[in-house]
């Protein structure tokens, strides 16, 4: 396993997994979670899979909003997206290693 694997993936795949399973949960569509958002569904998609996407902080909170999520689910959210978007002082330095 290399580092990438235990640094913000976990964190992403931990989000999308959330946001797939309460959209899920109110039998709602990618295409109505992205109407509803103002998100485009394929930056959804990439959410859901654990992908690396540009989400900012208020993109989660109206994901959060319309699936209907509680505050305190969405602190979780948040903390998530932040994680996942740090990058490890091994992708800063990677370059000047070796």
């Amino acid at each position: 396993m290399n580092h990438n694997e235990t640094g913000s993936t976990l964190p992403r795949r931990q989000l999308g997994h959330y946001v797939r399973d309460a959209r899920m949960a109110l039998n709602m569509s990618l295409e109505t979670l992205a109407d509803l958002t103002d998100l485009s569904s394929s930056v959804l998609q990439r959410l859901e899979k654990g992908e690396a996407t540009r989400l900012k902080v208020r993109d989660i909170q109206a994901i959060c909003e319309v699936l209907e999520m509680s505050d305190e689910m969405t602190t979780t959210m948040i903390g998530l997206l932040r994680q996942g978007a740090e990058k490890s002082w091994w992708h800063e330095y990677g370059n000047l290693i070796g």
